[in-house]
C-alpha cells in the first residue's frame, strides 16, 4: 500500500507520539488501521466521552437533553463509538446493540441548534484531549458525527416506544474517500 501526502505550503501536521506508534504498526503490517486503532482505542474513547459529557452537563442548550444522564453514560457512548469505528462489540454485548441506541433518542425532540452544539462540543473535546488532528482522520470523524447526529435528530421526532428491529446492526464507519491515514514514506 502506498499512501500519498500532499503538502499545502507549511500546513503539514505535527506527528504526535500516538500517531507515530500507529504509523509504525501500519507500515510494518502493510494495512490501513481501523479508526478505532488510529484514535487510541477504548482508553482514549473513554477519556473523550468523559470530557465531552462534562462539557455537555455544563452547557445550557444541551443540559435539558442530558440532565438525567446516568453516571455510566459516557462509558456506554465510548463503547458505541468504539464499535462503530471497528473496536469490540462491547456496546452490543452489554446494551443490546443499535436498536437500543436508537430507542434512547425517541421522543427527545432534538433541535438543530442542539445537534450543532453537540457536534461542536465533541470536536472541541477531541482537540482538548489530543485526538489525532490529521485531515484524514478528522474527515472521517466529522463525517460520522454529522451523519449520526442528523439521524439522531430524525429519530428524536419518533414517539417513545417506537419499535426497532433488534437485529438492526451497529453502523460501521471507515476512512471514507482518503482511504486511510497519512503515512510518511521512509527516506
Amino acid at each position: 500500500m502506498h499512501l500519498v501526502h500532499i503538502s499545502f505550503a507549511g500546513l503539514d501536521r505535527p506527528h504526535c507520539e500516538e500517531e507515530r506508534k500507529v504509523n509504525k504498526v501500519t507500515v510494518e503490517n502493510n494495512r490501513v488501521p481501523l479508526l478505532y486503532e488510529w484514535l487510541g482505542r477504548a482508553e482514549v474513547l473513554k477519556v473523550l466521552m468523559l470530557k465531552f459529557y462534562e462539557c455537555v452537563s455544563a452547557d445550557e442548550l444541551l443540559r435539558p437533553l442530558f440532565g438525567e444522564m446516568p453516571t455510566d453514560h459516557p462509558q456506554h457512548a465510548a463503547d458505541f463509538v468504539g464499535e462503530v469505528f471497528g473496536g469490540s462489540q462491547a456496546y452490543t454485548e452489554s446494551r443490546g446493540g443499535h436498536a437500543t441506541m436508537l430507542a434512547h433518542h425517541f421522543g427527545r425532540n432534538i433541535s438543530e441548534a442542539q445537534r450543532r452544539r453537540w457536534v461542536s462540543l465533541l470536536l472541541d473535546s477531541a482537540d482538548e484531549i489530543g485526538l489525532p488532528g490529521d485531515p484524514e482522520f478528522r474527515s472521517a470523524l466529522v463525517a460520522y458525527l454529522e451523519w449520526g447526529s442528523r439521524l439522531a435528530v430524525m429519530n428524536s421526532k419518533l414517539p417513545p416506544g417506537t419499535v426497532v428491529d433488534s437485529a438492526t446492526p451497529v453502523p460501521k464507519w471507515g476512512w471514507g474517500v482518503p482511504g486511510g491515514p497519512y503515512v510518511p514514506e521512509k527516506d
